[in-house]
């Protein structure tokens, strides 16, 4: 695996520890919210304490029938039913959805009040909640009566209403709101907890604070005998119709549960950015570059020539070629020397005056023979009966063995013997190869004729 690749890997490995890190903590709270909006919040499926599931249980024990529905708009609700709009959110866009389902004939407005998160380990549990403002709640009564005003921690002393809306709630802090246009059905002196309106369509009841049907607070005093005469009150008349709980406006809908949706819901929606970060990744590393690619660098491979070759290599790259250059000849000549058996002793000026002297194979005296080599040598062998020549001490010109002035060729061969009187050896008749610069090229012929190496002139050259 290349560098890259290795650091992309523990990019993305990296980060999907961070969010899985940020995730399996509100797992279950992100389970419980693709099945409910809002799990917590104030609607007839939550458990919360400030959710209306008991109250609508309530209303099934006493025999009043109920349903949700998550339609929107209204439409659906016939004459004889009751539609409920508990808390719904205060956006806009579900604000105008709540103000076409007022246009129903019967229906049960109540105001919002407070707001929750749900608890990391019980996710349909209240972990925390906190007051709206008044301007939140302002909008929601204003469906209602656009000039009302919202009473906060006002008292419930003197309560007085409606002989049919029986029982005395047991409300902390209540929330009330002064009115013009709405009829008291039980008020105190400082506001409207149940007030009424007559419409063209109906008539509409405002219930100005939610406690009195919240889960936590419906045991606690009249508050379930007051909340079931309510529902009741509003059925007069109508003792066969349902009483419907809207959840569209808490976020339900009716469009199918499906994948891509979850996708993009949170916390599922961080997976979503994630992959399509990694992918985005994924693609840029897998695109084409512009230009030529860079050719891959060849395998080492295993053997002489490759150790040859990388040592060359290196030398060439240290700039002392000339060097090496002269030592290798310097080497190859005193080899050639040594399979030809020069006079020991000579130095390299002398050993090339020597060699310079034996332009061809040498020939072996009459009567003794050609000398052959051993079986598998091709290395020539000094004549039967004659002696290396040896160079003298303290001199190092070649000279001719004991028992002989000067060196002498045998009849028929072209051996090279030094002239008389002179000290240097020179090329003799028949020999054009001179000492110096065209040594080199002499040393290869030599090697190659003498020493029978048929590829050393090619491969060393």
């Amino acid at each position: 695996m290349s560098a890259d690749r290795r650091n992309l890997t523990i990019g993305i490995a990296t980060l999907v520890a961070l969010l899985l890190a940020a995730i399996v903590p509100n797992y279950r709270r992100g389970a419980a919210s693709l099945s409910h909006p809002d799990p917590v919040g104030p609607t007839a499926y939550s458990k919360s304490a400030i959710g209306h599931r008991a109250f609508r249980r309530l209303l099934d024990q006493v025999g009043v029938p109920t349903s949700t529905s998550e339609s929107g708009s209204g439409g659906y609700v016939s004459g004889d039913d009751v539609l409920v709009v508990a808390e719904p959110r205060t956006d806009d866009g579900t604000l105008a959805d709540a103000r076409a389902m007022l246009t129903a004939r019967n229906v049960l407005l109540v105001l919002p009040k407070r707001t929750g998160s749900p608890d990391r380990d019980r996710p349909y549990w209240l972990a925390d909640d906190k007051l709206l403002s008044d301007d939140s709640i302002a909008r929601v009564l204003h469906l209602a009566d656009e000039n009302a005003t919202l009473i906060r921690e006002a008292s419930l002393t003197g309560l007085t209403g409606d002989s049919a809306l029986l029982g005395s709630p047991a409300i902390e802090k209540p929330q009330l709101i002064r009115s013009r246009v709405l009829r008291p059905l039980l008020a105190s002196p400082d506001g409207i907890l149940i007030g009424e309106r007559r419409t063209r369509t109906g008539r509409i009841v405002v219930l100005s604070d939610p406690d009195l049907i919240a889960n936590f607070n419906l045991i606690r005093g009249d508050n379930a005998v007051l909340a079931v005469n309510l529902v009741e009150y509003l059925r007069t008349g109508h003792p066969d119709g349902d009483v419907i709980f809207d959840e569209f406006t808490h976020g339900f809908s009716e469009r199918p549960f499906h994948l891509l949706g979850i996708l993009f819901q949170f916390p599922f929606v961080l997976v979503t950015i994630q992959m399509g970060f990694a992918t985005g990744l994924l693609v840029w590393a897998a695109t084409a570059r512009f230009g030529t690619p860079t050719p891959p660098s060849s395998p080492l491979e295993a053997g002489k020539r490759s150790l040859i070759d990388n040592a060359t290599r290196l030398l060439a790259q240290s700039g002392r070629s000339p060097e090496l250059s002269e030592r290798y000849f310097e080497e190859m000549v005193r080899d050639t020397g040594r399979r030809l058996r020069a006079p020991s002793g000579l130095d390299l000026t002398a050993l090339l005056a020597w060699l310079a002297r034996a332009p061809g194979p040498p020939q072996a005296p009459i009567g003794l023979g050609t000398p052959q080599a051993p079986t598998g040598s091709s290395t020539p062998q000094a004549p039967i009966g004659l002696s290396t020549p040896q160079a003298p001490t303290g001199s190092g010109t070649p000279q001719a063995p004991t028992g002989s002035s000067t060196p002498q060729a045998p009849i028929g061969s072209s051996t090279p013997v030094a002239p008389t009187g002179s000290g240097t050896p020179q090329a003799l008749t028949g020999s054009s190869t001179p000492v110096g610069s065209t040594a080199p090229q002499h040393i290869w012929k030599w090697r190659k004729e003498l020493l029978g190496e048929s590829g050393t002139y090619a491969q060393l050259d």
